[in-house]
């Protein structure tokens, strides 16, 4: 599997395999020749916590699944991990593809909409704030993109599940 995801403005790969308590791992970036495969030992700590031990090195990852993708998490950094496609030829990738519904993660009222329309969005921007149980939660870009059909309006009451807007691939 390949995911990818952005670290201090550069588009990073991971592609990597699990085999038993093994992990075959290696880290793309782009624009440049791919790494040979390292190999990192994992054992699950606690439901969604992973603790990876690679050459002397050990780090504790919390994974988060959430409707916009798994949330990736070592100390205070936070990444979203994005599956890549493969291509039809050998060695081909592709980034990620097609419109991303973004979803109200819990029933709410939208108190702002911070995108438009037709705007172009980065990864992380804020989409809609909703406020659920007297607190407002800020609902961000999972990936960067164009807002499109955005379903939601200040002041609307939405469901959990409820589309907020689509995110459609910026034009190339």
């Amino acid at each position: 599997m390949i995911v990818k995801h952005q670290l201090d403005g550069e588009v990073v790969s991971v592609e990597f395999r699990v085999s038993g308590s093994d992990v075959v791992y290696r880290v793309i970036h782009e624009g440049r020749d791919a790494p040979p495969f390292q190999t990192a030992s994992h054992v699950e700590a606690e439901p969604g916590v992973f603790s990876l031990i690679c050459g002397l090195r050990s780090f504790d990852v919390r994974l988060e699944h959430a409707h916009y993708g798994t949330m990736a998490q070592h100390r205070s950094s936070r990444v979203l991990l994005e599956p890549v496609n493969r291509g039809r030829g050998r060695g081909e990738t592709g980034g990620v593809s097609g419109p991303a519904p973004v979803k109200a993660a819990m029933p709410g009222r939208v108190i702002r909409v911070l995108a438009a329309e037709g705007q172009s969005v980065s990864a992380g921007q804020g989409l809609v704030v909703l406020e659920a149980m007297k607190m407002q939660n800020e609902i961000n870009a999972p990936r960067a993109g164009v807002v499109r059909q955005l379903a939601v309006s200040e002041g609307a009451v939405v469901a959990a599940g409820a589309l907020l807007c689509l995110l459609e691939n910026p034009a190339e």
